[in-house]
């Protein structure tokens, strides 16, 4: 099998060249023997194997992370990339938000739940952007 490094189409032809591009670096390689679930998939640092269960969870995670984030319900995100103590935590928070909003418990911190509310989706955003680059791609530091 062949293999672009411009484009990165693969083709089991031997032209010497790339068919989509024209490109001439064509590496001849193996296909690896992959786990369940994971594929070769081209990324801009080259040829990663992905789990694919992984990636497929990845647009539920961030529409489960922005819509009710903007309800101030956090953590399903979290949840939902498997992360359930990052979640727990998160959906804590915002049960405390609700406390404190709808049964009027501590009037003095009242006017600063909208403030605490933005920090709070922005903090999950960011931790569920972390998580989603390490289970995408394991081996980065």
């Amino acid at each position: 099998m062949y293999h672009c490094n411009e484009c990165g189409y693969s083709s089991d032809g031997d032209s010497g060249f790339c068919i989509r591009c024209g490109s001439t670096k064509i590496v001849n390689f193996e296909q690896p023997v992959l786990p369940e679930g994971f594929e070769v998939v081209n990324t801009p640092n080259g040829l990663v194997a992905a789990n694919m269960g992984v990636i497929k969870r990845v647009p539920i995670a961030l529409f489960l992370a922005f819509v009710p984030g903007l309800f101030d319900i956090f953590g399903l995100g979290q949840i939902a990339m498997k992360k359930y103590l990052h979640g727990l935590v998160f959906l804590a928070a915002s049960a405390v938000c609700v406390v404190i909003r709808f049964y009027g418990f501590l009037p003095q911190v009242y006017e600063y739940l909208p403030i605490i509310g933005i920090v709070l989706f922005v903090i999950q955003l960011v931790d569920l952007y972390k998580i989603i680059v390490k289970a995408v791609n394991p081996n980065r530091k």
